[in-house]
């Protein structure tokens, strides 16, 4: 009887460490694979990545987009900055006539409707900060040049991914 019940036992023994030997098995071959989707993941992403920083081939909706950014970009920076607070206003509106004027151009050029949706955020933005300038509510100014850094830092990678490298929102389209 001693012996069956230390048979018993040694059967339930064996049974316990393959059924954990088994799950530790499945565990790493479960593992493996997770590890191998994420390296796939991280791969597609780098290549997405260094995609997005390619010039668009010439004559392609994308290079009259990226002329059309450059030209805006520059006439955003021929505008003088703001010296003092009260100056605000006035920038912004000038800053909003460049946005709204480039909005045209690129809707004929038959810019993305994320593009056009992008511009229409900023400039909503632009002409929020205005009016709070005007007012003279500086902390509602300060609170809407921050909403178009926050719209820079979503636009950014949206514009980057469709080719359009020099459309990307930067400091000389914000009035502050």
């Amino acid at each position: 009887m001693k012996i069956l019940f230390i048979l018993a036992i040694g059967v339930l023994a064996f049974l316990f460490f393959t059924s954990a030997c088994d799950f530790q098995v499945n565990t790493v071959r479960d593992s493996a694979q997770s590890s191998k989707k994420s390296i796939t993941g991280v791969a597609d992403l780098l290549h997405q990545a260094t995609r997005a920083g390619d010039p668009p081939r010439p004559g392609s909706a994308a290079a009259r987009l990226n002329t059309e950014c450059a030209k805006r970009e520059q006439r955003l920076l021929r505008l003088s900055r703001p010296t003092r607070l009260t100056d605000i206003a006035p920038h912004a509106q000038r800053v909003l006539a460049v946005l709204r004027a480039h909005s045209r151009r690129t809707a004929r050029l038959g810019a993305p409707a994320q593009v056009r949706e992008f511009d229409a955020a900023q400039q909503r933005a632009v002409l929020r900060l205005a009016r709070a300038a005007r007012a003279g509510n500086y902390r509602a100014a300060q609170a809407q040049a921050t909403a178009l850094r926050e719209l820079a830092g979503r636009a950014n990678t949206e514009l980057m991914r469709l080719g359009l490298g020099q459309c990307v929102l930067r400091a000389s389209g914000l009035p502050l």
